[in-house]
């Protein structure tokens, strides 16, 4: 059928589609929405919820800073007024993820190889075990971006070159796994480490509010040093004996490309490293060879080992 005409005789153009908005176009870019680092619209909502937590974090530290800081530390609460909010974050970051990681292992303990090596198909029963650790991992990714980028505002204060290498590399460990849906029991494990760094951020408060010499400080101490061998050092240990066991299958189930695997396996051997190098100056510090109120200055020392 032929269209009626206009009052002046002809049909007008059919206007063009609406140009999507710029807010629409950078979600569309930023994929859906999805509880792992798989998606990059919650790695950033989630470094986001990390920075907003250090925002309030600042204001509480500061406004707590003439009641918690002892009026004789000679250092005052500038430390604690600037930096403390860093150190809330770490704490709750340690936790959340640390108490995941435990229940992670807990629950992969008895699964077979396969579901420890890659996240199975959604039919299995191990299947909501190994796909739990994605959303832990996403929890850890947005808070090494968030503090990579801190770290980096006021270097070397919050940490130097080791706290950079640190970070930069775990991330990219961190997102090759989620990336291939890959070694759910492996990440557990890995991130049980987290368990010791409570203490470490605790001791940095004692410390910064003038009580480094104090009884409760010598319990921190001890506290840290045995949390940080149990997780850091023995079920590493553990941790690597197993993969190494079982490096066939890894190869063969080919849950990583090679050059993929290769870097993991690099970045668990470097990590490893780092804690058997930290282990002897924690040693010290937990037993009281050092000087009181001092510690490793690396940044397993400050917020995270």
């Amino acid at each position: 059928a032929r269209l009626p005409p206009t009052m002046f005789g002809r049909r007008p153009a059919p206007e063009p589609p609406a140009e999507p908005s710029l807010a629409a176009q950078l979600l569309d870019l930023l994929g859906p929405l999805e509880p792992n680092a798989r998606s990059p619209l919650a790695l950033l909502l989630c470094a986001l919820c990390w920075e907003l937590l250090y925002r309030v974090s600042q204001l509480a530290c500061r406004a707590l800073a003439p009641v918690l800081v002892r009026s004789d530390y000679s250092k005052g609460g500038k430390a604690f007024r600037n930096h403390g909010s860093t150190y809330v974050c770490a704490f709750v970051h340690a936790v959340l993820t640390g108490g995941r990681g435990v229940w992670h292992v807990w629950q992969l303990l008895g699964a077979p190889l396969d579901a420890k090596l890659a996240v199975p198909d959604a039919s299995s029963p191990h299947y909501a075990a190994a796909a739990s650790t994605e959303l832990t991992n996403l929890f850890f990714l947005s808070w090494l971006m968030y503090d990579t980028v801190h770290v980096l505002s006021s270097y070397p204060v919050l940490g130097g070159a080791d706290t950079v290498a640190h970070h930069v590399c775990f991330a990219a460990g961190a997102a090759i796994t989620a990336a291939h849906r890959a070694l759910p029991f492996q990440f557990a494990w890995l991130i049980t480490g987290e368990c010791s760094s409570p203490l470490l951020n605790v001791r940095w408060f004692l410390i910064n509010t003038g009580r480094g010499d104090t009884p409760a400080m010598q319990a921190v101490n001890l506290a840290f040093g045995l949390t940080f061998f149990t997780a850091r050092i023995l079920l590493f240990t553990l941790g690597l004996s197993h993969m190494a066991l079982n490096a066939n299958r890894l190869v063969a189930l080919r849950v990583l490309p090679p050059p993929q695997l290769a870097c993991v396996c690099a970045i668990l051997a470097a990590g490893y490293a780092l804690n058997l190098m930290w282990a002897a100056k924690i040693w010290a510090m937990a037993f009281g060879t050092k000087k009181r109120g001092k510690g490793p200055s690396h940044e397993g020392a400050n917020k995270t080992s």
